[in-house]
């Protein structure tokens, strides 16, 4: 493998190369990040937030102003907002042409513990994510390959082993970038879903010096800061209305370059089937940034993650 340029190393081994997923017997619910994330849920709600509704023009701070503002003008990290830091750091990740990231996802609701494992590798045009999630009562794996403006999605089924987890695929199906983006509410090249924004980031919301960097600890509004992830929900789970959500609370470690080397997300939110069932979900995602390619795994290489 090439050297890494961040410091922080990955929890997954290579074979040949965004946080939940809950369920009981009536409610299932899905997302890995990085990611992305992606979500799965099993129920169908006669209640909820409706997102569409929601006019998203404007919501989104510009995150390509806010990174040349701060190459052009740098200043203190600390001067800045903690969503107007985040999304230098975001946008600063997403210029890089050689990523991986790396998911690791629990969400728990009515007793049964969901467990989501997932990968993220970007090799300047070729982008790829994988997911994989399991619990006693919900198996499901999905794997994204995006070249030349189109994405071939790829459904599997789950592989358990005594000390890993990995996916075997069959069915395919193949969507235009924008279609994709349309439809699971982001590009594969965008490392998060969430909508970080002066309009989204609540006044509880800071940034602090570490030894290493800076911590971005941001508090989000639950309706406006997932208008696009609650679409990857839907997507996957064919949901008649989309969860909703209580709190969501994300944390961002940067070194003092600006570099993304940690998302560490926790929230919330409910859904319906006959009875209302709470989730409580936290997701860690590791970035990695690298000086030439990583491989990408051909559609019928393994990944084991370990448990």
């Amino acid at each position: 493998m090439n050297e890494e340029k961040n410091t922080k190393k990955g929890f997954w081994k290579k074979p040949s190369k965004r946080t939940i997923v809950t369920c009981s017997g009536i409610v299932a619910a899905l997302c890995v990040g990085g990611i992305s994330g992606y979500f799965l849920a099993g129920a169908f709600s006669p209640s909820g937030t409706d997102y569409s509704n929601i006019n998203t023009d404007g919501l989104q701070d510009d995150q390509e102003t806010l990174y040349k503002d701060y190459i052009e003008n740098k200043k203190d990290p600390l001067s800045y907002s903690a969503n107007d830091l985040a999304n230098i750091a975001i946008y600063k990740y997403s210029q890089e042409k050689y990523t991986s990231s790396d998911v690791k996802s629990s969400a728990l609701a009515m007793g049964v513990n969901q467990k989501t494992y997932g990968r993220n590798i970007k090799n300047d045009g070729e982008l790829f994510t994988e997911s994989i999630s399991h619990s006693t009562m919900v198996k499901t794996a999905k794997r994204f390959y995006e070249t030349d403006e189109k994405v071939d999605i790829y459904n599997g089924e789950v592989v358990l082993g005594d000390k890993n987890v990995s996916g075997k695929y069959g069915t395919e199906e193949t969507l235009t970038s924008e279609q994709y983006k349309d439809t699971w509410g982001k590009n594969m090249n965008s490392p998060v879903i969430y909508v970080i924004s002066e309009k989204t980031t609540l006044d509880t919301s800071k940034v602090e010096k570490t030894d290493s960097g800076y911590l971005i600890s941001l508090d989000l509004d639950p309706v406006y800061s997932v208008v696009n992830y609650v679409k990857q929900m839907v997507k996957m789970s064919n949901l008649s209305r989309a969860p909703e959500f209580e709190n969501v609370h994300l944390e961002f470690t940067i070194d003092n370059e600006l570099n993304l080397q940690e998302m560490n997300v926790t929230e919330n939110y409910k859904v319906w089937y006959i009875i209302e069932a709470a989730t409580s979900a936290t997701l860690t995602e590791t970035y990695h940034i690298y000086d030439s390619p990583n491989d990408v795994p051909n559609f019928d290489e393994t990944i084991y993650y370990e448990e």
